[in-house]
């Protein structure tokens, strides 16, 4: 352990053995102890009520889950009935989940529906946006699709459009984030007469208004089934926002990242330059972004080289956009198809964020990809996969969540040779291992069907939910799952530690962590430092104990940690203590007193011990 404090405790000899002693306590870092072996966390899933005419998941679309609080979530995606598709739209309200029928806009076709939504986004309980497409009647056409939720209320809401918008079936809206009440920002693109164009929309104030036009690169357009397309969107606060995507540059018949952000409103294009081996070719896509702050972002996607599809991480520092390939496990083969991809990326904090996708491990099969940033640099780990995994392309993690730095989850689905479940990574405390899911009765892998897990949220708190789908053999249909568990991490330090003095002793007390990992506490260890004497002792739930086996005026550093099930926490911040004996008498410190009077001084928690002697007058005759 490593401690820094301020002390002193000098003595001067006066004339006639006058003392004085001060002893000034200061706060202190220490550096934490060793985490145990992560702990294995209990991840059930459970279908959630469906409509009445459910009949199946739509081409196993379960998009998108959104938690506003521990219990109240929103999850999305779309299913089949037997006139047509509809938006799937699920609730939690405080642990009970319910199917709402989504409330789509007066012109929509209801006698053979196309509706869908791709994500949802909630800033508090009760406030929620999702958004998505739906099919217009009688045209066929098909638009934007946009619904809220204010106060628990769901509607759908219309929204202007660029000026240069066409009627026509390339409208969606495949991103949406809503940093609070009444402020969201969704992209996607929108129908103009050379094709799809990349579209922002944003709320402000519960007004939906698109950006007009996007601003776009130098040479940017679609052209026919080459479209300019924003997939990914994120905000810290209200009007500061970055989104990300792809364009199509006709000139030179090339794709490139697009990358847009918003500085209290006003949208930008940002120039980012290709990674140096990369090369003309369609497979150039950002799927995912984070930001920890306004000026520090993260995306993920991939881009072609002349060995095939390659991930890829652009990151922001400062308003300058990098692009880098990721290091690919050893296994990893050069591969058009299936090549390699990050599908999501999750920043806990700045520098230290994780994507997560797939690699070709041979010619066609994919196997799992963990990218991680620690402090800036970027490393891959090898994913954990379970033992039944067999050589598939459909081995891959979709998404990425993380409640604190070094904890996450990453999620997606593999094939055990009777078809897909679903796989689940988590880190705890910055060790990944492979979980397993359990899945509601009656459902499994089937050689058509089976189970995957597409999108997850975590609080900071390691309380987790995930929204995918699993096929029930005994309905012989595919249902929405919710899994939901805990990541089990190490507790924060304890705070507010106090040390009282004693005589050989010092009693320690504390408050509890305010994060206790999602996992109670066990026990605290509370720790008086001094050269090769380490002197402890220890409670269960009490936070308060006594430190025996001090040496009297030596000063020691005090600490406390917190212990559950995946480990200890950190040391807490800690104070100095210097034992003294009493004076049965008076119960003052002795330190040295020879014809002296004493006087015990307290200062803002600083004790100051005065021994004065006092001269008998002189005479002056």
């Amino acid at each position: 352990m490593t401690s820094t404090f301020l002390s002193s405790n000098k003595t001067r000899s006066l004339i006639a053995a006058a003392v004085v002693v001060a002893v000034v306590m200061a706060l202190t870092t220490g550096f934490g102890g060793l985490p145990k072996a992560g702990a294995v966390s209990s991840w059930t899933a459970v279908n959630p009520p469906v409509a009445s005419d459910f009949t199946d998941v739509n081409n196993e679309s379960a998009n998108s889950i959104s938690c506003a609080s521990a219990g109240n979530c929103v999850a999305v995606g779309s299913y089949d009935t037997n006139t047509g598709t509809v938006a799937l739209l699920e609730t939690e309200t405080n642990g009970t989940w319910a199917s709402v029928t989504p409330p789509l806009p007066t012109n929509a076709d209801v006698a053979t529906p196309d509706s869908y939504l791709d994500q949802v986004s909630c800033s508090s309980p009760g406030n929620c946006a999702a958004v998505g497409y739906y099919k217009l009647a009688p045209s066929g056409d098909y638009s934007q699709l946009i619904l809220v939720e204010k106060n628990g209320t769901w509607s759908a809401v219309e929204t202007t459009l660029p000026s240069d918008t066409v009627a026509g079936d390339q409208n969606e809206l495949l991103s949406v984030n809503c940093p609070s009440d009444n402020n969201c920002t969704a992209t996607g693109y929108y129908q103009i007469a050379a094709g799809a164009q990349a579209l922002i929309v944003n709320e402000v104030d519960g007004v939906w208004t698109a950006v007009d036009p996007t601003p776009l690169p130098s040479g940017a357009g679609p052209q026919g089934s080459h479209r300019d397309v924003l997939q990914s969107v994120t905000c810290t606060s209200p009007g500061n926002c970055t989104a990300v995507g792809w364009y199509y540059n006709a000139g030179i018949t090339d794709y490139g990242f697009l990358v847009e952000t918003s500085v209290n409103g006003a949208w930008t294009n940002q120039s980012v330059a290709l990674p140096a081996d990369a090369v003309a070719g369609p497979d150039l896509w950002l799927y995912g972004v984070s930001c920890p702050s306004n000026d520090s972002c993260v995306a993920a996607g991939s881009y072609d080289t002349v060995n095939g599809q390659t991930a890829v991480v652009l990151t922001q520092n400062g308003g300058t956009w990098t692009a880098s390939a990721v290091a690919l496990p050893s296994d990893a083969v050069p591969a058009d198809a299936p090549g390699s991809v990050l599908n999501a990326v999750h920043c806990a904090s700045v520098g230290n964020c994780t994507a997560v996708g797939s690699y070709a491990s041979g010619p066609s099969e994919t196997t799992p990809l963990l990218a991680v940033q620690t402090n800036g640099v970027w490393s891959n780990v090898v994913a954990p996969t379970p033992s039944d995994m067999i050589s598939n392309v459909d081995n891959q993690y979709y998404d990425i969540s993380c409640s604190t730095a070094n904890n996450c989850l990453a999620l997606g689905g593999y094939y055990n040779g009777a078809g897909e479940l679903p796989l689940l990574g988590v880190e705890t405390n910055g060790v990944w291992s492979q979980q397993p899911v359990a899945l509601p009765a009656g459902s499994g892998p089937s050689s058509d069907d089976g189970s995957e897990l597409y999108s997850g949220t975590c609080t900071q708190q390691g309380e987790c939910q995930m929204f995918g789908y699993s096929y029930s053999t005994t309905e012989s249909r595919t249902l929405p799952i919710v899994a939901s568990g805990n990541i089990v991490g190490i507790p924060t330090p304890p705070t507010a530690v106090i040390a009282t003095a004693g005589d050989g002793q010092a009693t320690v007390s504390w408050s509890a962590p305010a994060n206790t990992g999602s996992s109670p506490v066990t026990s605290y260890t509370a720790s008086a430092v001094e050269a090769a004497n380490d002197p402890t002792c220890t409670t269960t739930s009490a936070t308060t104990c006594v430190i025996k086996g001090l040496t009297n005026t030596k000063t020691y550093s005090v600490t406390v940690t917190a212990t559950n099930a995946a480990g200890d926490s950190a040391p807490s911040v800690a104070v100095n203590v210097t034992p003294r004996a009493l004076l049965a008498a008076t119960g003052f410190d002795v330190v040295s007193v020879s014809g002296s009077a004493l006087a015990l001084i307290g200062v803002g928690g600083t004790a100051a011990l005065v021994a004065r002697r006092r001269r008998e007058a002189s005479s002056l005759s």
